[in-house]
């Protein structure tokens, strides 16, 4: 199995020698990264609170309560602050999410008894004594949302509809979260649907993430990861061997362990998921990546990421001849359509295009697969899906353009009326020339009162025989 790494500590002094090992400022350092004014301000409220509630330490009136409580949220708050300071592990910025809601509150406490300060100052100068009352709330009150307004970060519509409209291959913006933080959205849940569909009970399957393909696929039996200590320390020896610790599965730390399962696996199934680790060499190493990459026969279906897979070894001496095309349409690298299960369908998966009177789109991205330049036949299989109004029809654009100059070197249009009849698989034949090395990008368009399901596409260069 190669190297080991023996989690310590054994015993309760080591423990503490182990985790708290001097103390860091990275925690708060985090919070004003992500939350530079307003965390600004629960800093300096603090000492406001400290300060106001001193005056009131020895009466017992409604005042005293009030500030109480808010020193009391300023304790939940910087507490694990400190306590992530002492505590050995790497910066999450995820352990902070619990805090959040607690950050919102101090912040409009703060600003609440900041502006209320400085109204009570800019009106000494006028009423020593028997100020309006109506005027000083609703001055504290302007003032209030004035601080509320420009102080607050990460409060835009523009900011929130990036969020909320984030799709597969769009970069996301590490500015704020810097770390530990993805650049982009994986799919996880993708290749964990996919295998615990088609999986049977007594399927070995191998994961990268086990976490996530337990959630979504429901079994694991062995996790593969190469990486050493660090990198993400999950593994525990047992008596039935080295496991990780989170669902059970067997850990497999090299390649000779992987193709020893696979080799071995007999009169049963193997599904091996990968995730995005398989491009990082601290998590999986080259000959591992290397050996998986080299498996495309054995390629099932993509993740939405364009980066997790799933990979598929029938029975030992039971091999599968049918060759698959280049691409399916599930593997496109947008959240457009939804994906549905069919085994009359290449690799069992297929894309549907529901019916939607308003126009959805258009989706552009870099096509993944690099092409030689030259003349393709391009193969692509659609379905009329029964489902939507009887009437109508729908329609679905498909465009290439080159990526640097964008000429349009492609451009058709699919209508369900053509796709006859209805429920069985038409297959498409097209030319398309692709220019020079430039590479070429995919736009899709689709609206209509009736569904399209797409299948595959396929680029066979003229002249070859499949």
């Amino acid at each position: 199995m190669g190297y080991v790494y023996e989690k310590e500590p054994t015993t309760f002094t080591q423990g503490l020698s182990y985790f708290f090992k001097g103390f860091t400022l990275d925690y708060f350092r985090e919070t004003l990264s992500s939350f530079p004014r307003m965390g600004l301000l629960v800093l300096g409220g603090l000492f406001l609170c400290l300060g106001l509630r001193s005056r009131y330490h020895l009466s017992h009136n409604q005042e005293k309560d009030y500030f109480d409580r808010w020193f009391l949220l300023n304790v939940v708050f910087f507490l694990p602050l400190i306590f992530f300071g002492f505590f050995r592990t790497h910066l999450q910025p995820r352990y902070l999410f619990q805090l959040h809601p607690l950050l919102v509150l101090l912040f409009l406490v703060a600003a609440k008894e900041l502006s209320q300060a400085a109204v009570n100052l800019f009106l000494t100068p006028f009423w020593r004594s028997h100020r309006p009352v109506a005027l000083q709330k609703v001055l504290s009150l302007a003032f209030f949302l004035i601080l509320v307004f420009y102080l607050s970060d990460q409060v835009s519509w523009k900011t929130t509809q990036k969020i909320v409209n984030r799709d597969y291959k769009d970069r996301i913006n590490t500015d704020i979260i810097t770390r530990s933080g993805r650049t982009e959205h994986y799919d996880y849940q993708g290749v964990g649907s996919y295998v615990g569909h088609y999986a049977k009970p007594d399927d070995i399957i191998i994961a990268m993430h086990m976490v996530f393909q337990y959630i979504y696929g429901g079994k694991v039996n062995y996790w593969l990861w190469t990486g050493g200590p660090g990198t993400w320390d999950a593994w525990e020896k047992t008596p039935e061997g080295w496991k990780d610790v989170y669902v059970g599965a067997s850990w497999l730390n090299s390649l000779a362990a992987l193709q020893d399962v696979i080799a071995n696996r007999g009169e049963r199934r193997l599904w091996l998921v990968t995730s995005p680790s398989l491009f990082r060499r601290d998590h999986i190493s080259e000959e591992v990546a290397n050996f998986i990459q080299s498996q495309e026969n054995h390629l099932l279906f993509r993740g939405r990421d364009g980066m997790s897979a799933v990979y598929f070894w029938d029975k030992l001496n039971q091999k599968t001849e049918a060759r698959f095309p280049c691409w399916e349409a599930e593997w496109l690298p947008a959240s457009i359509g939804e994906i549905k299960y069919d085994p009359s369908a290449s690799r069992g998966c297929y894309l549907r295009f529901p019916a939607r009177p308003k126009l959805v789109g258009p989706k552009t991205f870099p096509w993944p697969e690099s092409l030689s330049p030259g003349k393709y036949l391009l193969r692509l299989t659609f379905r009329n899906s029964q489902s939507g109004s009887s009437a109508g029809d729908g329609q679905l654009e498909i465009t290439f353009r080159s990526r640097k100059t964008r000429l349009v070197i492609f451009s058709d249009i699919i209508r369900t009326q053509e796709l006859q009849p209805e429920g069985q698989w038409i297959n498409l034949v097209r030319e398309i020339a692709i220019p020079g090395a430039e590479g070429i990008t995919f736009t899709l368009t689709y609206r209509g009162d009736k569904s399209i399901d797409w299948d595959f596409l396929d680029f066979q260069l003229r002249g070859e025989n499949h």
